[in-house]
């Protein structure tokens, strides 16, 4: 497997399900995370276990059928 220590990935869906999961196994192999859901109380759960493994984690929240709420999305990641 390619390292991943130390990169940031962006997981869509981050709250429940394969995204869910997938969060978990990223942190797990020192991947930072943004963790986006449709809500920001969603990825509550997801972005504290991701952080108690040691990782660097946010949380950013958008509609994705919401072209404007994905371009303020996408703004407030490059503000990070």
């Amino acid at each position: 497997m390619v390292n991943i220590k130390g990169r940031w990935v962006l997981v869509t869906g981050a709250a429940r399900g394969i995204g869910y999961l997938t969060s978990l196994f990223l942190a797990e192999q020192g991947a930072n995370l943004i963790l986006h859901s449709r809500k920001p109380e969603h990825t509550e759960k997801v972005l504290s276990e991701v952080k108690a493994l040691g990782v660097e984690a946010y949380a950013v929240s958008a509609e994705l059928s919401d072209l404007e709420a994905v371009e303020k999305m996408l703004a407030e990641i490059d503000a990070l």
